[in-house]
């Protein structure tokens, strides 16, 4: 069965390898596609989850817990100073949690962190 391919059908007919009977017009043709693309789709689709549900997680803190949190820091010609020296993450203690995502975070010696998101945060 072909489903489209005006070239490939001519060059079939012309070694005898296809009938008029094999050929699908494309009304016909269109449901079968259809089926076959959704098919596909939900094929990737189920893939695709099991892959993120593996490296997902998800995460909670409480207050009291030590965390590393991203260290947003930028770069200064006049200080001298280059971000990508720094390090990427800081020491921190959870003060208080503002919402489902979002914490705030104070450092070992009690100065603000900052807020930070759940993304921004490591145990």
């Amino acid at each position: 069965m072909i489903l489209n391919g005006r070239h490939n059908v001519f060059f079939l007919r012309n070694i005898d390898s296809v009938s008029d009977d094999t050929l699908l017009s494309r009304p016909d043709a269109l449901p079968i596609v259809r089926g076959l693309a959704k098919v596909n789709i939900n094929n990737s689709h189920e893939i695709n989850a099991r892959l993120y549900n593996l490296l997902s997680r998800d995460k909670e803190f409480k207050v009291g817990d030590m965390v590393y949190a991203r260290n947003f820091t930028q770069s200064d010609v006049k200080k001298k100073f280059s971000r990508k020296l720094t390090l990427v993450f800081v020491k921190a203690k959870v003060s208080r949690r503002l919402g489902r995502s979002y914490y705030e975070l104070v450092s070992e010696n009690g100065k603000v962190v900052g807020e930070h998101h759940l993304k921004d945060i490591q145990d």
